[in-house]
């Protein structure tokens, strides 16, 4: 009986168990390299732990789909309609994000095809770049003017001199008293004033 299952599939192009595995160890591997490398270099918006470990079991979700949709162009239709049931209602704040998601599923793609070696150059060639964007970002922080910051002690109109102004010309009122006057020198009435 378990010989049987290590025999391969009993479907028309059976799938020999060791190649299963191989694929299936290799996308984790790579997803976990991943999603490693996300949560070291991480400097976004919000930090996620369920999202860390979507990276890690997305490409295994991924190669799997792909061994068994291998040759069954039914199954696939099948599984896209049971996919478009599932309503996916995350939204990823950091474009990165969206970067390292189709990289893990890009991964689990080359390993469901059993394209092993394009995987394993394509995580460490994915690994490097997002490595270095990291690395760089830093870098240009420097570059980039930085944004304003608000402290509430400090108020950014100088307070009026006493000395040279009036109270009644400080002041909303005293803004449209004085539109107004000017739209009287123009030869116009001004609509705020009656």
């Amino acid at each position: 009986m378990i010989e049987s299952l290590f025999q391969g599939d009993y479907a028309p192009q059976p799938m020999d168990y060791r190649l299963v595995t191989l694929a299936l160890l290799l996308s984790f591997v790579c997803g976990h390299a991943m999603a490693w490398l996300y949560a070291v270099t991480h400097s976004g918006l919000s930090y996620s732990r369920s999202f860390v470990r979507a990276l890690v079991v997305l490409p295994v979700i991924v190669s799997l789909v792909l061994m068994v949709l291998s040759n069954s162009l039914v199954t696939a239709f099948g599984l896209m309609a049971v996919l478009a049931i599932v309503r996916f209602r995350n939204v990823l704040r950091d474009t990165l994000d969206t970067s390292y998601l189709i990289a893990v599923i890009s991964l689990g793609l080359a390993c469901g095809t059993q394209r092993f070696t394009t995987a394993v150059i394509g995580c460490v060639v994915l690994g490097a770049i997002f490595a270095y964007l990291w690395g760089t970002s830093r870098a240009w922080r420097g570059c980039r003017p930085s944004p304003p910051t608000m402290n509430p002690n400090h108020d950014p109109a100088p307070p009026p001199d006493p000395h040279t102004s009036r109270p009644e010309t400080n002041g909303p009122a005293h803004a449209v008293s004085a539109a107004a006057g000017v739209w009287r020198r123009a030869g116009g009435h001004h609509p705020a004033v009656a």
